[in-house]
């Protein structure tokens, strides 16, 4: 993304099964370093139906402590739409 100039991202994440608590350390890691190294990055997220799936996301954003700057979504046309108009 950095190579490219490019600093939003959409998250599908409507077919995702719960992540496991390693994943979700590894996770939170990444994007920490990553939001230090590299700079903000606006995702959009559209979330799982799966009440464990969305559960699991909220530990990751409660972990990563504001380090990820997001909007969740219902609905992919939504994300897309939201995303398009950030700067």
């Amino acid at each position: 993304m950095q190579r490219q100039g490019r600093h939003k991202l959409l998250s599908d994440q409507r077919l995702l099964q719960p992540f496991s608590e390693a994943e979700q350390a590894l996770i939170v890691d990444y994007w920490q370093t990553r939001s230090v190294r590299q700079g903000l990055v606006i995702r959009a997220v559209v979330l799982s139906q799966d009440v464990f799936a969305r559960l699991s996301f909220s530990r990751i954003r409660h972990e990563a402590q504001g380090v990820l700057h997001y909007r969740l979504f219902d609905e992919e046309a939504a994300a897309a739409t939201w995303l398009g108009q950030q700067p």
